[in-house]
């Protein structure tokens, strides 16, 4: 079985979540979270937000990010397909967000509430749009911006395809790079534009992820570590460790845990 990472089959979600709790997870679509009830910590690349009531963060496509809850706490994220809203869409190609976290006019913040989802939104109409149009203005006008043009890099989406499906085989930087007819120096320097980190730890995290599934679907701990590409259950427990900050049996035995959003597909 081969899995890709985090692929949603719809343009849209949203859903307001108690508590949240996400490992580090990868995926191609933009994300808005909004607490809207106490704090949430948040993980975005390497970097940890403290995130209040009443502000909205927003997650760019393939950046690895994580939830953590250290309190009680209720939250709107919604996921969308740059497609679904192109005038968001538009914005982003030509900007990049200086602050991450964003606060949302008390206004905007009480219409958002009146129209929060009972369950999962997924549909593409007014529901959709009165959610998503109000917040991305919001996040516009109040967030801080530097000019930015910004376009995914062929090169790197093609060894996102190698990654993900050569993940549990020997991955090093001179293989991929030459799979794609460009030197390692370039593939160094696409993959710290498109996701701000290293290549290196771009498989290290991707591999975790497909661990994670493992695991969760009976594997030993063992048997996760080198299905999922790792050379000995030191180096898997070590990588593990300092992605999702706790060791593979400590995940196990956790309550908190959250299952990652993998879909168990050949092709993304």
């Amino acid at each position: 079985m081969n899995y890709s990472f985090a692929i949603k089959q719809t343009d849209f979600t949203a859903n307001v979540i108690k508590d949240v709790n996400c490992s580090l997870h990868i995926h191609r679509q933009f994300e808005i979270v909004l607490v809207i009830e106490n704090s949430l910590t948040m993980q975005i690349n390497l970097d940890t937000h403290n995130i209040p009531c009443g502000t909205a963060v927003l997650v760019d496509p393939y950046e690895p990010h994580s939830f953590m809850t250290l309190e009680s706490n209720r939250c709107l994220i919604i996921e969308f397909s740059p497609d679904f809203y192109p005038p968001f869409a538009d914005w982003l190609n030509t900007h990049s967000v200086i602050r991450r976290d964003i606060i949302i006019p008390q206004k905007t913040f009480e219409y958002i509430m009146t129209v929060l989802p009972n369950t999962v939104c997924t549909d593409d109409g007014f529901k959709a749009y009165s959610l998503l149009a109000p917040l991305c203005r919001a996040i516009i006008e109040n967030g801080e911006w530097k000019k930015e043009k910004k376009r995914f890099d062929d090169s790197f989406l093609n060894a996102l395809d190698i990654i993900s499906n050569e993940y549990s085989q020997p991955l090093t930087r001179d293989y991929v790079s030459q799979k794609l007819g460009i030197c390692p120096q370039t593939l160094s320097r696409i993959f710290k534009k498109n996701s701000k980190i290293d290549f290196v730890n771009y498989v290290q995290y991707i591999r975790v992820f497909h661990s994670i599934v493992l695991i969760e679907n009976g594997e030993s701990i063992t048997d996760a570590a080198y299905l999922s590409g790792f050379e000995s259950v030191r180096t898997f427990n070590r990588v593990f460790k300092s992605i999702i900050g706790m060791t593979p049996s400590e995940y196990i035995s956790s309550e908190n845990n959250t299952p990652i959003d993998f879909y168990a597909t050949a092709n993304y």
